[in-house]
């Protein structure tokens, strides 16, 4: 067998280790598989060190391992061995598979193994699937428009700077649905998420809030686009999907804003838009932020828990609320867990709501039932009252809902509404 060199040894390894079940068991059939009978005594103390390099429950990438086994000592003498002895491992000649973690097993999603496999279930040839998956970002920096994937819109915030939808054109939102539908929509996200997760919404959310001493609210700054591609691949190959499948799967949902974009924004936008990240826009990224988020929300729940506290989420807003005691421990807690699961905070935004004030909830009124802000239901009493509608389609309809939400969050009022208008 050709002799190779320790990099290309660590490397042809790697290979195989990444693809492998990331636990003591997994590693060391993988390396028992490869080793002939004279290396087998290195596989325990080989195994040992990778765990101890790795403490996670997903196998690293290619490259991560291969570094990791070059710096390894028992690596270096399994190289001198193979040198002097001329004896090496044996190639890996068994296919890809699927491998989710425990948790995710019995999730009847596609069986993707290869990129083959993956191009197929989406009706794609192979290029295709590469340039739709734009790994690299060359399609979204190229200067012909026709080529890129997605559409740009920068509207002004009311407290200053862009908000940025990154709106993807029509077949890859469609590539993205199909995404969403068979795979995404199987996962059920952390049961205090309340935004954009299917029989929850933000009334219920709200309603968990009502009638208490204090409510805290936070908001997540940049939600989406601070989501990065690494979690987004971590969470598909916790689903089983092998590296090169993942990475295809993290280059359809994920993108990196181009620079004739980024430049129009503020500097932490920016740092943040320059890589991979979940596009505010696509229809996958709601349920792959509400999965990116799933740490933040059972530790807030156990900070929650453990104050005799209620805890929720909806997208960005992060609510709390129980009794007046809560309120230092919360914002002293949140801002430290917040930043080490990888989000931050909109300080601006913090909101401390004793009961003797008005608390809200996701735009829902709570301090003694869910009800409508007394503003907004007197700006609706207004508009009926200007009877403008009566000759505007559009703008009777858009009335008809906001009375319908009215009559959602309070019945009574929003009968009034509706014979208000009845009678105009």
């Amino acid at each position: 067998m050709t002799p190779q060199s320790p990099k290309r040894l660590a490397q042809n390894l790697a290979e195989s280790l990444s693809l492998s079940v990331w636990d003591k068991r997994g590693i060391a059939d993988c390396l028992c598989r490869r080793f002939p009978p004279a290396l087998q005594r290195f596989t325990q103390l080989q195994t040992q060190g990778l765990l101890d390099h790795f403490p996670t429950q997903i196998a690293p990438g290619r490259t991560a391992v291969a570094s990791a086994l070059a710096q390894s000592s028992v690596f270096a003498r399994i190289h001198r061995y193979c040198v002097l002895n001329s004896v090496w491992p044996a190639p890996d000649l068994r296919a890809p598979k699927m491998q989710p973690l425990q948790a995710f097993a019995h999730l009847e999603i596609p069986q993707l193994a290869t990129l083959g496999d993956l191009a197929d279930w989406m009706l794609l040839t192979p290029q295709q699937l590469d340039y739709y998956a734009d790994q690299t970002g060359r399609h979204e920096e190229h200067g012909d428009m026709a080529v890129n994937h997605y559409h740009y819109h920068l509207s002004p915030k009311i407290g200053g700077g862009h908000r940025l939808i990154e709106a993807p054109k029509p077949r890859l939102k469609s590539l993205q649905r199909l995404i969403l539908r068979a795979i995404l929509d199987h996962i059920l996200p952390h049961p205090n998420a309340y935004g954009f997760v299917q029989g929850r919404n933000c009334i219920e959310a709200a309603a968990r809030h009502v009638g208490e001493k204090a409510v805290v609210a936070h908001d997540l700054r940049d939600f989406f686009s601070s989501i990065q591609g690494g979690r987004i691949y971590g969470i598909f190959r916790a689903l089983g999907y092998p590296p090169n499948v993942a990475h295809a799967l993290t280059g359809l949902c994920t993108v990196t804003t181009p620079a004739r974009i980024r430049n129009r924004m503020g500097f932490h936008q920016r740092q943040a838009l320059r890589v991979a990240h979940l596009p505010q826009g696509a229809p996958t990224s709601p349920a792959l932020g509400n999965l990116a988020a799933h740490g933040l929300d059972r530790r807030l729940t156990g900070l929650a828990r453990s104050l005799g506290a209620t805890y929720t989420r909806y997208a960005d807003d992060l609510t709390f609320s129980g009794d007046e005691h809560i309120i230092r421990a919360i914002c002293v807690a949140v801002p430290d867990i917040v930043s080490e699961e990888g989000f931050a905070l909109n300080p601006a935004k913090t909101r401390l709501m004793p009961s003797h004030r008005r608390q809200v909830v996701t735009g829902i009124v709570v301090n003694n039932a869910t009800n409508v802000d007394r503003r907004e239901f007197d700006q609706i009493k207004a508009a009926i009252h200007a009877r403008a509608w009566q000759t505007d389609p559009a703008l009777q309809a858009r009335l008809s809902g906001q009375i319908a939400w009215v009559r959602q969050l309070n019945p009574a009022r929003g009968a009034k509404l509706e014979r208000l208008m009845a009678r105009a």
